[in-house]
């Protein structure tokens, strides 16, 4: 993380703000080494993500190859246009925001099998559930 003095490494910051969040971007790699990304809902739970999606698609056959992924969720509280310094330019323009990368392995859960968490219940329990359990939680909060 470039500025440093943005980081949250609360592991309870951190996971307060996953579990609030339902939106985010699953990052993997292709058989030919490219990344993917792959937006979808989750659910963070006891220190786990949970995503949910069919068992077949570009982000399954990545997972087969490879099953280390990296997440990202972030929520934008204010934009804030150049044209408050600067009425030409735009590169002053910015946005206040908090966002967390979360990088792991990925394992599918079989739900039936196994019970999914109290918070799954918006999504379809039949589909193919994905588990990434970070080692670390680093979060940037700008």
């Amino acid at each position: 993380m470039r500025r440093s003095e943005f980081a949250i490494d609360d592991k309870e910051d951190v996971g307060n703000f996953l579990a609030e969040m339902t939106f985010g971007f699953l990052g993997t790699i292709g058989e030919d080494g490219r990344p993917h990304v792959t937006p979808l809902n989750f659910v963070y739970h006891k220190g786990s993500i949970y995503f949910h999606g069919s068992k077949i698609g570009q982000k399954m056959e990545d997972l087969r190859h490879d099953r280390r992924v990296c997440f990202a969720v972030a929520k934008e509280y204010a934009l804030i246009p150049s044209y408050f310094s600067d009425p030409t330019f735009a590169c002053p323009a910015t946005s206040y925001f908090k966002s967390a990368v979360v990088k792991g392995t990925a394992q599918v859960v079989d739900v039936k099998r196994k019970r999914s968490p109290p918070s799954w219940r918006s999504f379809s329990p039949r589909e193919a559930t994905l588990r990434s359990t970070p080692p670390t939680m680093p979060m940037r909060k700008d």
